[in-house]
């Protein structure tokens, strides 16, 4: 039996693979988050991470450095209060969350404000992610 190996790439980061079988019929899906250094992160199809039991900044820092993220301690810092205010959040779109809902930490402010910030290194998909992926820790 012939197997392949397809990959579908949706952005930057998150990606499909389909193990495809006899006449093209897929046998198995995988996702996950293919990082600039070449590495694959399992994830749910969300984009829940799989694995990691314990979430902190450190792994924040680390998980932003194999995306070819590096971030000051201020963005760092706006970054763990912006995952701890989307904890409980995940069926609201992040972008409508985070500008619009009073406990998150940019409310009042706009997507260019956060481009801004963060200097354009992370993107509202990668925080999506990455915020999923904290809170999915904590269920």
């Amino acid at each position: 039996m012939e197997i392949k190996i397809d990959v579908k790439m949706l952005d930057f980061g998150l990606n499909t693979i389909n193990v495809v079988g006899p006449n093209d019929k897929i046998i198995d899906t995988y996702y996950g988050i293919l990082t600039k250094t070449g590495k694959f992160f399992l994830t749910e199809e969300s984009g829940d991470l799989c694995f990691f039991e314990d979430w902190d900044a450190d792994f924040t820092a680390f998980h932003l450095e194999e995306m070819g993220v590096e971030l000051n301690i201020e963005q760092l810092e706006l970054l763990n209060k912006i995952q701890k205010a989307c904890a409980g959040n995940s069926s609201a779109p992040v972008n409508n969350f985070l500008f619009r809902n009073p406990k998150s930490p940019l409310f009042g402010q706009s997507i260019e404000y956060f481009y801004d910030f963060f200097e354009e290194k992370i993107t509202i998909n990668n925080l999506f992610l990455l915020c999923c992926a904290k809170q999915n820790r904590r269920s």
